[in-house]
Formats: C-alpha cells, structure tokens, sequence
C-alpha cells in the first residue's frame, strides 16, 4: 500500500491538469490518497501577490473541494505552510509516500518552498513526481536546445 498526495498549488482544476492525470493513473486498489491545498501564508507577504488572487483562489477552492469530492478524493484545506504538513504525513504514515504536483514557475520565494519541500521528500523517500505545465523549466535546460524542448512539450499528449 501507499499513500498518493496530490498537491494543488497554482492550477486548482481537474482537467487538463497533467499532475491530477499522474495522480489518478497510479492509483492502486489499496492505496491511501489525499489531494491538498496549502494557503501558505507566508506567500502572501511577497510584494507580486493580491487581494484579487487570493479573492480568484478562494472561489476556485470551492469549485475544487466539489469536484474532487465527486471524484471520491478526500481534499485538505491546510492552514499554514506545505513543508510542516508534509513533514507531519511522513512521519505519521509507515507506508510509502507519492507526491505528484506542478513544476511551478513562480517567484523565488516558491523556489525557495519547493527546494524545502524536495528536502523533505529526500528525507523520508518520498517520490516527488512533478509535471509540467508549460515549456518553462526553473533549471537544467539547455537553452541551444529549448526550440526543441518547446515543440515537443507543445505536440505532448492532452490530460483528461
């Protein structure tokens, strides 16, 4: 058995949502799964962020929290930071844990988190699969190449 963790960040849809499609696929009958969202308050003290954003993703939230719950997907509201939680699931599960969500392509302070949230996979074995959502990668690309990269992202398969 393990425990698939779904983590919605930015893109808080069901369709045409690659890590949603890797999360559901890999489902297994015994498996233990959750999708979550982190309001990460800390986020919300950078300078690029808004009351308007935080207006859009509070009624997409509820948009999400129904449509996962007709899928039979439990959903988490976390009120606080994504490292703590995950930290807290780890060490209270003694089954493998996957975690499945965007590459996001955000400010640093969201670099920064996702550096931290990769520490804490590489400390417990979490498997971190990451999908990504645009032909935009935060590193290892090789810009002689990114003409290549993009055309073949773009000619990629449709999720869902």
């Amino acid at each position: 058995m393990t425990w698939r963790v779904l983590w919605f960040k930015r893109d808080l849809r069901v369709v045409d949502h690659e890590a949603m499609h890797h999360f559901c696929e890999s489902l297994e009958p015994n498996d233990q799964c959750v999708a979550f969202y982190a309001t990460e308050p800390e986020l919300w003290q950078e300078p690029d962020m808004s009351w308007r954003q935080a207006q859009f993703i509070e009624d997409s939230l509820q948009e999400l929290s129904q449509s996962l719950h007709s899928l039979h997907i439990p959903f988490v509201l976390v009120r606080g930071e994504v490292v703590p939680f995950l930290k807290a699931l780890c060490s209270q599960v003694c089954e493998p844990v996957e975690l499945f969500s965007h590459q996001e392509t955000g400010n640093g302070w969201t670099f920064q988190r996702d550096l931290a949230v990769k520490q804490v996979c590489e400390r417990f074995s979490v498997v971190w699969r990451e999908s990504l959502q645009q032909p935009i990668k935060r590193a290892g690309i090789n810009r002689d190449f990114y003409d290549e990269f993009t055309s073949a992202f773009w000619e990629g398969s449709i999720f869902l």
